[in-house]
């Protein structure tokens, strides 16, 4: 089930994709074109042909690209090979951990638990490089700016990440700044971001930056809403 690789409760998993309320549960009566744009736009390393057909493998590998000289990337997802929990338990009992890893999809959610229903603490970029520390019950346990955290083990792959990530941070310049689910105009959220705001960008695109607001919240805006700052800035303002 895709909720419980991606460590989510349905209703998380509707509003992280920007869904209405109970349409994880009509998945099963068929995946129209918006709703599969949605997911994917999320969750890229979903396979389109599960989603649509239920048949071979539900998480994907697609060919890696180098990343763009402006920091970002095309619509086009960039998958990484998965770590299987078989070979993850392996490598806990052969004594590995603590090891080093990295974020294998873009958006990934760290929580104070290993379950899906505990707080999330923070978001990650793909290919951010993480400590892991231990697998426990097919959550990674991290290390997290000198806190425990956890991630569900199929969005990290053990190793060093195979580029540097394109994480960035900014401040919002606008007044009531429209957010979005998805890189599109008529997918308008009802949270608006105040001027003085500070977000991390994990992606440009297409003149959408998709941001974290708060350390928790993931949508869409504007790129010229925003000016870019430093991580200390960004940490400063947080702080403050």
């Amino acid at each position: 089930m895709v909720i419980k690789q991606l460590g989510l409760s349905g209703r998380a998993f509707e509003k992280e994709c920007g869904l209405a309320n109970g349409s994880f549960s009509s998945i099963g009566n068929g995946v129209g074109a918006d709703k599969l744009n949605k997911i994917l736009v999320r969750y890229p390393q979903i396979s389109a042909d599960w989603l649509l057909t239920g048949k071979g493998d539900m998480i994907r590998e697609v060919k890696k690209q180098p990343p763009n000289n402006d920091d970002s990337r095309p619509n086009e997802p960039i998958a990484t090979p998965e770590i299987p929990i078989a070979d993850a338990d392996a490598e806990t009992a052969a004594g590995e951990f603590p090891s080093a890893g990295y974020c294998n999809g873009e958006g990934v959610n760290v929580r104070a638990e290993g379950n899906a229903d505990a707080e999330i603490v923070d978001v990650l970029g793909e290919n951010t490089a993480i400590q892991v520390m231990a697998l426990e019950n097919e959550w990674y346990q991290i290390e997290l700016n000198g806190q425990t955290a956890y991630i569900s083990a199929p969005l990290v792959t053990l190793g060093e990440a195979p580029r540097g990530d394109n994480t960035r941070y900014a401040k919002v310049t606008g007044r009531d700044v429209q957010t979005y689910g998805t890189p599109a105009e008529d997918d308008v959220r009802e949270t608006k971001l105040e001027r003085n705001s500070v977000v991390k960008v994990l992606r440009s695109m297409n003149g959408y930056a998709h941001v974290v607001y708060n350390k928790s919240l993931q949508c869409y805006i504007k790129e010229d809403s925003v000016e870019f700052i430093t991580k200390e800035e960004y940490d400063s303002a947080l702080a403050g």
